[in-house]
């Protein structure tokens, strides 16, 4: 039989504890807890994402690790990217949805109209912080990184 110990009889066991372990204890404790809610917060965004509702490419053997982490990824690293792109252009149209690193929804557009709506709109599709950060090391301060007024 498991024997659990009483509230009343936490605070002595946490005395008798050497310092690393109270100090790793109470790391451990806020970091799992921001895990959490970030992991928490991601599926709800890929959840009730709008992107969702958009026809998608199939991710092979979904349930692989590779796949988990780095979505529609995997295919496009280990083919030609132009050659993977347009073969989902022509099987599932012009705007199409795919999955990112932890299977972050992202649109991708061919169609002018739309990505004239966005450039045009750009206050109401900003990109997301790190693809600003990446862009901006890619080609630096431009046109492609401004965002907003």
């Amino acid at each position: 039989m498991i024997d659990f110990m009483s509230i009343e009889e936490i605070p002595r066991y946490l005395e008798a504890l050497p310092f690393s372990l109270k100090l790793i204890f109470s790391t451990l404790g806020p970091l799992s807890i921001y895990f959490i809610s970030a992991l928490v917060s991601r599926l709800h965004r890929t959840l009730t994402s709008p992107l969702r509702s958009l026809p998608s490419p199939p991710l092979h053997h979904a349930w692989s690790p590779s796949t988990i982490f780095f979505g529609h990824l995997s295919q496009l690293r280990n083919y030609e990217y132009a050659t993977t792109v347009d073969r989902w252009i022509h099987e599932y149209g012009r705007v199409i949805r795919y999955r990112d690193i932890l299977g972050e929804n992202r649109l991708l557009t061919v169609d002018l109209k739309a990505i004239a709506h966005v450039i045009q709109k750009s206050m109401d599709y900003q990109k997301p912080p790190e693809t600003s950060y990446n862009l901006r090391k890619l080609v630096g301060p431009g046109v492609l990184v401004v965002e907003g007024k």
